[in-house]
């Protein structure tokens, strides 16, 4: 259901396997909890996003799950929280998924700066960012107008 986009049929399976309280040692449990998560803060479910990843403390050395956490922290505007987690990130060796721990980061930190008005912070680390990561640079040349 997740990879034909039906989030709604998604989560509630994502979520009844999580409920099973499988152990977090398994290959497959990351990745129904970060499918979640994603799904539910595409959906707006920042809370229900963050009660999730909090079942999961296991995982919390784990590059992915430090940038899963900045990006709920991120959606929720808690921007003090965000900035710590997506900095975090930056300094993981290891991530699953390519630019968490790089241009995926320095975005986000980009749009975290922006919203804060740290017009400064805001271009170094889009800058950083938009040479790999295309919306990064869109954001980065609104910037310089």
């Amino acid at each position: 259901y997740y990879s034909q986009k039906n989030l709604e049929l998604a989560r509630k399976y994502f979520e009844a396997s999580l409920r099973l309280k499988p152990a977090y040692s398994l290959g497959y449990v990351f990745n129904c909890l970060e499918c979640l998560v994603l799904i539910l803060l595409a959906t707006e479910q920042v809370s229900a996003a963050q009660r999730w990843l909090a079942t999961y403390l296991e995982y919390e050395h784990d590059g992915d799950y430090i940038y899963l956490q900045a990006l709920s922290f991120f959606a929720g505007k808690n921007y003090d929280f965000a900035k710590k987690y997506f900095n975090l990130a930056l300094k993981q060796p290891i991530v699953k998924v390519a630019g968490r721990n790089d241009f995926l980061a320095h975005y986000y930190l980009g749009l975290v700066y922006k919203e804060e008005g740290a017009l400064g912070l805001a271009k170094q680390h889009l800058s950083l960012a938009a040479d790999k990561f295309s919306p990064a640079k869109e954001e980065l040349l609104q910037l310089l107008q």
